[in-house]
């Protein structure tokens, strides 16, 4: 009853999310797909003020678009985007928990605990399919090629799979384990 109200994720077109982000300020922003095929706002400003990161961050904050800042500016946007999207992604990782009581509570950051220690107790939470998914690599804490290859052999590991990825991401973001490496 005291949980956050999770607002709902908007979809815009690419020409509609462009003038979004232009009425942010920027002046060269592209949207579209990306190498990878994914939909992304590309913004190549070099310069902007906190209104305009800020501004670029709400109107992103809950589309299924990615974001490509240019990296004059990225090291600015990414904590911005960030202080909107985590409350956002605690509110659903928790609702999601609360779904499934029979997992207990999802792990927490212990006082000084490393980041391998706390995916192993991620792992362990998100159950035996779990096991082996996150790696630490350069000092990120990673998915583990293997245990995805592994699990990409049938429509039916796939689907098991992409369960036990949502369980492993949300956990993380309960236990504030970041998964990946940071945008450059």
């Amino acid at each position: 009853a005291d949980a956050p109200a999770i607002p709902p994720y908007k979809h815009l077109d690419p020409k509609p999310m462009r003038a979004v982000i232009e009425a942010c300020g920027f002046k060269q922003v592209w949207v579209g797909r990306n190498k990878a095929k994914y939909s992304v706002v590309r913004v190549s400003d070099t310069a902007a003020t906190d209104e305009q990161l800020t501004c670029a961050a709400k109107a992103l904050d809950t589309t299924f678009y990615n974001y490509e800042f240019s990296p004059e500016l990225t090291p600015r946007f990414a904590p911005i985007r960030a202080s909107f999207a985590r409350p956002r992604q605690l509110a659903e990782a928790r609702a999601r928990f609360a779904r499934e009581p029979e997992r207990g509570p999802p792990p927490e950051r212990l006082p000084d605990e490393s980041n391998a220690a706390l995916a192993e107790r991620v792992e362990t939470f998100c159950g035996a399919d779990a096991e082996g998914a996150l790696v630490q690599k350069e000092g990120y804490t990673l998915l583990s090629d293997d245990w995805m290859a592994q699990r990409s052999a049938s429509p039916d590991a796939m689907v098991a799979m992409a369960e036990t990825m949502g369980c492993l991401m949300q956990a993380s973001v309960i236990a504030d384990l970041t998964l990946g490496r940071p945008a450059p």
